[in-house]
């Protein structure tokens, strides 16, 4: 679980990452913004009704976070992230997904992730 004051929850400031690079990998699109440089790196999410029913866009929240959260380390300070789940995530597995963001966090982040 991803604590409050590392959570995105203003649509400005996702308009401001969506705006910025972008990597599509596997069922996640994911946008990351080098941000002030101050404070936390934050993470926000992006789960339309093309995923699915309410139940399978709250799975698939919950799983992106889950997956997300050990990633949030290698971020820069100020740094922000939103990933946007496209379709093909509601039927991929919590490793695909898992892969798909450490490809994603590796080629957007400098020095990439592990």
């Amino acid at each position: 679980m991803l604590p409050k004051h590392q959570r995105i929850h203003r649509t400005r400031e996702f308009g401001e990452v969506v705006k910025s690079r972008g990597v599509r990998c596997g069922c996640v699109v994911v946008y990351i913004d080098a941000g002030s440089g101050s404070g936390p790196a934050r993470v926000g999410l992006i789960v339309g009704r093309q995923v699915g029913n309410s139940v399978a866009r709250h799975k698939v929240s919950r799983r992106l976070r889950h997956e997300v959260a050990p990633l949030m380390g290698v971020l820069p300070a100020g740094t922000r992230v939103v990933l946007r789940a496209l379709p093909s995530s509601s039927e991929a597995s919590s490793s695909d997904i898992s892969a798909a963001l450490r490809r994603c966090f590796g080629d957007l982040v400098p020095g990439g992730a592990a």
